[in-house]
């Protein structure tokens, strides 16, 4: 029994890694670059994504991926995605401390949203009568009583309309363009040290959004590599909270009596010793039951059906295929998928290094990942014994139907980091791309790349995104 948990383990976490994106940078990264090690909170990180009201020229922002899929979805017009995100952590650490999220609609026909981290400030907001505590801890940030962020995190700041739309407003940025922008439109400044900082958040590597008089290419295209960073890093799927399911999962198989998730094997596992050729594991978590991660209670919800056929396991060899059905399985009543997967593998271990070549085939069938996007198309991966990895997809992503057409190549360096490079014709969408150079490392930018360009080019004109070192980067093009 024990062997087939670990053999199960092995699979399991072929699942986590496949989920990651085309280029499977977070997983990947991880596993070539030893990223883990972080003197930093090792609380799961969540994204913000920011809405805009034009009417009332008020921006909103939310750690909740539904709300987001929502609103993105045109669910509360006119509210529009602005196209900016940063990382907050999702759950209590040591050195961040909780933000409560507050509601007013004192200022009709306008309403408003606030955020704070003061410990002070959040009691003293409930207890006054204009503004309703929504969520004491909506996610949690990194305070600075100087405007200093340690390594590893990087500046939000705060801007405040002075009520000069008839409401308070507020907005967050982690970029200094969009903050110098919004003083020159009459906003104030919030936080500390010469700066303003407001709060320190996980670095991050997402582009501000266009400027106003962004042309439409640059605003399409600044779109797109985002989606592209996302893929890239991992950040398409939360890997931490789909750890989260499959950690339970397993420890259910471990306990027979468990009714949380309740799990069901065919053939049953019993006290079989090998892993036999073909296996399906039912998990269920009903409406909704809690497990223990760690030392933290987590609500889960949905169920999980895990197939594996054709198993074939030697010393020197891995193959077969393995389904993975996720039917609206969510953590802490946040989606974490909806939808099948599907991989099959035919690898090659080596006896002497360990080192496992071959190729993993990947089929998403109407997979729905958090933020609402969804995916759909084939993906292969074909691992080196060297440690280069080539990867080739053909995938269409939802509700744009926008189709990601890359070959590239991801191969480590020496510095624990990874270079990602196109190696033929790659699209996305109209546009063909060009990725040279793409330094992926997870341990300095979580969603980002800290060098190299990606190039998108359409009827003769071309916009490049150059990054750097700090976790940002420039456009050059129209």
């Amino acid at each position: 029994m024990k062997r087939i948990l670990v053999l199960l383990t092995m699979w399991l976490a072929a699942v986590a890694a496949v989920q990651a994106g085309p280029v499977p940078g977070k997983s990947i990264t991880t596993m070539l670059s030893d990223a883990n090690a972080k003197a930093l909170p090792t609380a799961a990180q969540v994204t913000v994504t920011e809405f805009h009201h034009p009417g009332f020229n008020h921006y909103f922002i939310t750690a909740y991926a539904d709300e987001a899929a929502h609103l993105a979805a045109g669910g509360l017009p006119p509210w529009v995605p602005t196209g900016h995100t940063f990382k907050v952590w999702g759950g209590p650490d040591q050195g961040i401390t909780n933000v409560c999220r507050f509601f007013s609609e004192t200022f009709a026909p306008r309403s408003s949203h606030f955020y704070s981290n003061n410990p002070v400030e959040c009691p003293g907001l409930s207890a006054g009568g204009v503004w309703q505590l929504e969520s004491p801890a909506a996610f949690y940030m990194m305070p600075t009583a100087t405007g200093s962020c340690p390594s590893g995190t990087m500046p939000l700041y705060r801007l405040y309309n002075d009520g000069k739309s008839g409401a308070p407003n507020h907005r967050y940025t982690i970029h200094t363009s969009v903050r110098a922008t919004m003083i020159a439109a009459g906003w104030l400044p919030e936080g500390t040290g010469p700066n303003g900082v407001f709060a320190c958040v996980p670095l991050a590597g997402t582009a501000p959004p266009p400027p106003p008089n962004a042309s439409a290419f640059q605003v399409e295209v600044t779109g797109y590599v985002n989606t592209l960073l996302n893929l890239v890093s991992g950040d398409i799927v939360d890997v931490d909270k789909l750890g989260v399911v499959l950690n339970s999962a397993l420890a259910a198989l471990m306990n027979p009596a468990s009714t949380c998730p309740a799990v069901t094997s065919t053939p049953p596992l019993g006290n079989l010793t090998s892993l036999p050729p073909n296996l399906t594991i039912d998990v269920s978590y009903g409406g909704g039951c809690t497990v223990q991660e760690g030392t933290t209670s987590v609500t889960l919800s949905g169920s999980v059906v895990l197939s594996l056929s054709n198993v074939v396991l030697t010393d020197t060899n891995l193959s077969g295929t393995l389904a993975a059905t996720f039917n609206n399985v969510r953590v802490g009543g946040v989606l974490v998928a909806n939808g099948t997967v599907r991989a099959t593998a035919n690898l090659a271990v080596s006896a002497t290094t360990g080192a496992t070549s071959g190729p993993i085939n990947v089929t998403l069938t109407n997979f729905l990942l958090p933020d609402g996007l969804g995916i759909s198309g084939t993906l292969g991966i074909n691992l080196n014994s060297t440690g280069t990895t080539t990867v080739t997809t053909d995938l269409v992503t939802s509700p744009n139907n926008v189709a990601v057409r890359l070959n590239a190549s991801v191969v480590p360096a020496a510095d624990g980091s990874v270079l990602v490079n196109t190696t033929g014709a790659s699209t996305v969408g109209a546009y063909s791309v060009q990725v040279s150079g793409l330094r992926i490392d997870a341990d300095l930018c979580t969603t980002g790349a800290i060098g190299g360009n990606v190039s998108f080019s359409r009827t003769g004109q071309t916009g490049t995104f150059t990054f750097n070192s700090s976790c940002s980067y420039t456009y050059s093009g129209p």
